[in-house]
């Protein structure tokens, strides 16, 4: 995978590209304003959901959670597709992966989204600064393309300058930026995160 044109996962490096930009993507999700009000629906129907079978033998209650999940994924996946506009190939991945953001939140449990490759695949080259550019270019596409209302890319651009002292104008660092989170959200909107063995 070349750093600015991803296609696909040739390694690990690439694997840890694709976690860093899911995670920035489901972080930038849970924060918007149009997702409060689903996720405190979430929060009362789990309550709701645990009340009332807590009781239920473990393998019975395994298959029940295993259907309200998938229910919950469909109902989530047409919040992000109706109120926030994402895409529905993008919205059939985030919808379960903020359901799960929000699990964590409740529990306690650090919030991970592993890309899961074969054990044989090649280490690579892992992204530098531990992915900052990757979360820095997602947060920008966030913010350009589904924030409400949507910051420009000079506005964008003025905020990188002023916080890294450049004095040259960056409209193509945020705009190459932008492509390039579009690029590795591109890949999981088409592949998922799940690589079989």
């Amino acid at each position: 995978m070349a750093h600015s044109t991803p296609t696909d996962i040739t390694n690990k490096g690439d694997a840890d590209r694709l976690e860093t930009t899911a995670i920035a993507w489901i972080l930038q999700l849970e924060q918007d304003e149009r997702v409060e009000q689903p996720y405190l629906v979430w929060l009362d129907a789990r309550a709701a959901v645990n009340q009332q079978f807590a009781s239920l033998p473990e393998p019975e209650l395994a298959v029940l959670a295993a259907s309200y999940a998938a229910l919950e994924g469909v109902w989530m996946a047409r919040v992000l597709r109706d109120d926030l506009g994402l895409a529905t190939a993008r919205a059939a991945w985030s919808a379960p992966a903020l359901a799960h953001f929000w699990e964590c939140r409740v529990t306690g449990e650090k919030f991970e989204i592993p890309v899961l490759i074969p054990k044989e695949t090649p280490i690579g080259k892992h992204p530098r600064d531990r992915g900052a550019d990757i979360e820095r270019n997602v947060i920008w596409l966030y913010r350009h393309t589904v924030r409400q209302p949507p910051e420009s890319i000079h506005d964008l651009a003025r905020e990188y300058e002023a916080a890294t002292g450049r004095r040259t104008d960056a409209r193509s660092v945020v705009r190459n930026g932008i492509a390039q989170a579009r690029a590795l959200l591109a890949i999981i909107d088409r592949d998922g995160l799940i690589r079989q063995s």
